[in-house]
């Protein structure tokens, strides 16, 4: 295997790795609440809303992990291609969106979500945990766009330099 061929590789698994960071999020933001939030049409009504969103954050914070991976994956792939001159604005605009909305997701908003939850149910109604999970679903949707904007830039790129 060529070291041409190898970069092809590694430039498939990583538009694939970013179209999976992509399933998992809107898995998690569509899928996922809208189950657990409806639990009442599957099993009764077992789970409170809290109760309900506890598992929900569970789900989240699980998924946190992954995206740490991607934001270390994400910032090695495109400092080397950036290295490599295969540069384009668009992803670069895309990388830092995407690497500070995971640094929002895992470092802010899930432990401080976390931690209110931990506190009592009164916690989890507050004004304020209130306008932190919005921040949070707004911080999501962000990362999604730029996810979305970072692959397919990305093919884009990778595209217009084999055809060069």
């Amino acid at each position: 295997m060529t070291s041409r061929d190898i970069k092809r590789v590694i430039d498939v698994m990583y538009l694939i790795l970013l179209g999976a960071s992509i399933g998992g999020i809107l898995t998690l933001g569509i899928i996922m609440t809208s189950t657990i939030f409806n639990s009442e049409l599957y099993i009764g009504p077992l789970l409170s809303h809290y109760q309900e969103g506890q598992i929900m954050a569970q789900g989240f914070n699980k998924f946190s992990y992954f995206l740490g991976f991607m934001a270390v994956v994400i910032a090695a792939y495109e400092m080397y291609s950036y290295k490599i001159l295969q540069r384009d604005n668009t992803v670069m605009v895309a990388t830092f969106i995407s690497l500070s909305t995971i640094a929002l997701f895992i470092g802010v908003y899930t432990p401080k979500i976390l931690a209110m939850q931990a506190q009592s149910e009164a916690a989890s109604e507050s004004v304020a945990f209130q306008n932190l999970h919005l921040g949070s679903e707004l911080d999501f949707k962000i990362l999604v766009l730029a996810l979305i904007v970072l692959m397919f830039r990305r093919l884009y790129v990778l595209l217009k330099g084999r055809t060069a």
